[in-house]
């Protein structure tokens, strides 16, 4: 019953009920058309080492955004970037 998810790829796989693997265009496509939300913002996704981003469906429209992954990772960055989304909503 929510305006918009924001799950992880490992969230997303959960939610879907479709089992986790490697990342690639076509298992990304299939974990963001399974989930039951009209507005899904998928985090984490990256084709190549460097990169990471998001890939938004806003109804039937999909996009993608990427930015450079930086080589740390940082533990709650998901959280702040759900909580920046919702008051900027």
């Amino acid at each position: 019953m929510s305006d918009i998810l924001l799950p992880n790829v490992t969230e997303a796989s959960i939610l879907s009920g479709i089992p986790y693997r490697n990342l690639d265009e076509e298992y990304v496509a299939e974990l963001i058309n399974a989930i039951p939300c009209e507005k899904v913002v998928l985090t984490g996704i990256g084709y190549k080492p460097d990169e990471t981003g998001a890939e938004i469906r806003d109804g039937k429209n999909i996009s993608f955004y990427r930015h450079r992954r930086f080589e740390k990772n940082y533990h709650g960055t998901g959280d702040i970037f759900a909580a920046c989304l919702a008051g900027a909503r």
